[in-house]
């Protein structure tokens, strides 16, 4: 997500483009960990 709390578009979305090496691995770390804090959250 953007600071402002837009969403980025992916610039390809075809599926030989969608595989580990086009990965931005810090996004998916972030949410990665904003599903796990929401999984948490409901769990309470």
């Amino acid at each position: 997500l953007e600071p402002r709390g837009r969403g980025l578009r992916d610039r390809c979305y075809h599926r030989p483009c969608d595989g580990p090496g086009n990965v931005n691995l810090g996004l998916l770390a972030r949410v990665s960990s904003a599903a796990e804090r929401a999984m948490a959250e409901l769990a309470r």
